[in-house]
Formats: C-alpha cells, sequence, structure tokens
C-alpha cells in the first residue's frame, strides 16, 4: 500500500463530502475552518492520487486534539485509520504533553492500541422544542473589559491554554457576573456553544438561553447539575462517547462544562 500524506487545502474542500458521517455536523465547515487557522492542521491520506482517510491535529500551549479522523467507507478495514491517527500523533508530540480525542464506537479500538485511554464519558441530549428564554436571567455581552476573566475561567475549566481559539468566538458572546467577578461564560459560535461555569445557577441560566434556540446538547458526564437540569426540562439521552488521552493527563473540571466545543475539542 503506498500512500502518501499532504496537507488539505480549499480545493479538496468539495471531495470531503464524500467524507461526512451520517450523524456528524457538516465537516466541510470545521476544515474550512482548519485550512486556514495558524493552530490546526488538517490532513489527508493519499492512494493513487485519490484521498482514502482525513484528520486534523489541533494545538494548544501545552496540550494538543485530534479532530474528524475519518477514512473512506470503502477502504476502511485496511488500518487507515490507525495510519491517519498515527500521523496526526508524529505531528504534535514532539511539542505537547497530552493528546485527546473524543472517540466513537468505531473508532475507540483503534486509539487504545495506540496508547489513547479513556478519561471520561460525553452524554449526548435532544428535545422536540425549543425551551422558553428566561428574561430575568442577569445574562450580559461579552466585553473586552472582562476577556482577562474569561480566558483564567477557561484554563481553570479545561486544563488547557485555548485562549488563540478563545479569542476567534467572542463575537456575540455573553456572561454572567456580579460586582465585575466573571461567573460563567457562553460562545455560541464556537462549535456546538461552548458554556463555562463556576456557579451551578449561571451554568444553567446560560444553558437556557443556548437551548431556547438549540435542540441538542452534549455535556460531561461528571456534571451532574447540567445533567439534572436536562433531565427535568425534558431531553432525552440518546448517546455516549468517550475523551481519551494519549500523555500526560489533562486536569480538567467537568462540573463547571456546561456544554461542550464539539467532538473536535471536547
Amino acid at each position: 500500500m503506498n500512500l502518501d500524506l499532504a496537507a488539505i487545502d480549499q480545493k479538496d474542500l468539495e471531495g470531503l463530502k464524500a467524507f461526512q458521517p451520517a450523524d456528524w455536523p457538516d465537516i466541510t465547515k470545521a476544515y474550512a475552518f482548519y485550512i486556514p487557522s495558524p493552530y490546526c492542521q488538517p490532513l489527508k491520506l493519499m492512494e493513487n492520487g485519490e484521498i482514502r482517510a482525513i484528520g486534523c491535529a489541533i494545538r494548544h500551549a501545552q496540550t494538543a486534539w485530534l479532530a474528524q479522523i475519518i477514512v473512506a467507507e470503502p477502504y476502511r478495514n485496511r488500518g487507515l485509520g490507525s495510519k491517519m491517527t498515527q500521523c496526526l500523533i508524529d505531528l504534535v508530540k514532539p511539542e505537547v504533553r497530552s493528546i485527546s480525542l473524543v472517540a466513537t464506537d468505531l473508532g475507540a479500538p483503534v486509539y487504545t492500541k495506540l496508547g489513547f485511554r479513556p478519561v471520561a464519558e460525553y452524554s449526548f441530549f435532544r428535545r422536540a422544542e425549543p425551551l422558553p428564554p428566561n428574561p430575568e436571567s442577569g445574562v450580559a455581552d461579552l466585553n473586552s473589559s472582562i476577556l482577562g476573566q474569561v480566558l483564567e475561567l477557561d484554563l481553570e475549566a479545561s486544563g488547557e491554554d485555548r485562549s488563540l481559539l478563545i479569542r476567534d468566538h467572542l463575537e456575540n458572546g455573553k456572561v454572567i457576573s456580579s460586582n465585575s467577578v466573571l461567573y460563567a461564560y457562553y460562545l455560541p459560535t464556537l462549535g456546538e456553544g461552548l458554556i463555562i461555569s463556576r456557579d451551578e445557577k449561571a451554568g444553567q441560566e446560560l444553558m437556557r438561553l443556548k437551548l431556547s434556540a438549540r435542540l441538542r446538547h452534549v455535556i460531561p458526564e461528571g456534571n451532574v447539575t447540567a445533567k439534572n437540569f436536562l433531565l427535568e426540562n425534558c431531553f432525552e439521552p440518546y448517546r455516549k462517547a468517550l475523551r481519551m488521552v494519549l500523555g500526560d493527563p489533562v486536569h480538567f473540571k467537568p462540573e463547571w462544562i456546561y456544554s461542550r466545543i464539539g467532538g473536535n475539542l471536547g
């Protein structure tokens, strides 16, 4: 099997539609974001001039994520998923202490063989209709004066310096604060809509705001407050996914994560 590794570029986007899993968000939008990003490296494995597998490495300061690793359906069970994953690992491993990913049932055995270990689980919920908003929630627009606190709260919650990523998604951000102290923030344009909160009530208020416009929600299993809020509001659990890590553990706080970014960044 003679394979070539190359960067994915704009002219590949149309062809990536053939790799789209049925139950995933549009992967071409994700790759359109990755291509120009200075901290993302989208790659393709080629055979005879045709793309057989794709994946992306996303770097933070000391950590990285592997995202959207997909093998074209006719070429599965040939070790291409493992090969693609190993290429991404080799790309970032010299520069980071931890590599994380979210695994599907199909991918988890592949990642386990490469040394990844499970560290958490995400729970997926859905509801037929959006929630009614709460006009008395105390939610305010995110402005530059509170940016430093947003980055500090994100670092403490995620265990990762994601400041470059966060700065790209401040527009339309929402916060809950009191006496100039930040308790929670929501970035609606970052993936599925990231919500981080150190306060249970503030976290639930931002969940209600998000879910007044969306019908699906994903949280780490360790956030009992968020899970109870969803169940009490008639959200139905419908699947789970593993978060896995290679290298040093990432000391994140699942109880502060009220909505994840996505399968590409946890």
